[in-house]
């Protein structure tokens, strides 16, 4: 117990103060606590921020390009594990450590491979990211696509980069 003693014009008065009372301060806390968190949630879910410098914007649509960019070469390397795989099951390349040493020997393991790599899902797939790469990196137009090919790379370009300049201003600091 906590006494606190004050003199007032002769009159003396006593304020008794229960220390266990202010040892649990766990309810009190987990009140405002509450309260802070749930504030810190209104106002990122209002966003009202200064808006994004147009460096940033330009570095956030960058970031969607070249995330886009991994996700056409994750796409390639696919298509080629896939050409591979069917070849491997199909029996047209050979299978053990001596089989595929004698035919890297003989030189039929690059014809083999070559012929692998020429599936039409291996080869379109290399035209798109051939194409995405020279537009967005180099600078310079490929006219290897189809029509339904370049309409579909263009919604997926302006998807990426919508996606990534599109986002919350601050939106993953509450999780």
């Amino acid at each position: 117990m906590l006494t606190v003693t004050v003199d007032v014009g002769g009159l003396e008065r006593k304020l008794d103060l229960m220390i266990d009372i202010s040892t649990d301060l766990t309810p009190a806390l987990r009140r405002i606590g509450g309260y802070l968190k749930a504030e810190t949630k209104r106002r990122f879910a209002e966003q009202n921020f200064a808006p994004l410098a147009a460096s940033t914007l330009a570095n956030r649509a960058s970031k969607g390009i070249r995330a886009l960019d991994r996700k056409l070469q994750r796409d390639y390397g696919k298509a080629k594990k896939r050409a591979w795989d069917g070849a491997r099951a199909s029996g047209n390349v050979p299978r053990g450590l001596i089989a595929r040493a004698l035919a890297r020997l003989s030189g039929a393991a690059v014809a083999q491979a070559a012929g692998v790599a020429q599936t039409r899902g291996v080869r379109n797939r290399l035209a798109v990211l051939e194409t995405f790469r020279a537009t967005h990196f180099k600078g310079t137009t490929s006219a290897k696509l189809t029509e339904k090919q370049n309409a579909s790379l263009t919604a997926r370009t302006q998807r990426a980069v919508e996606k990534a300049v599109g986002g919350a201003i601050l939106g993953k600091l509450d999780r």
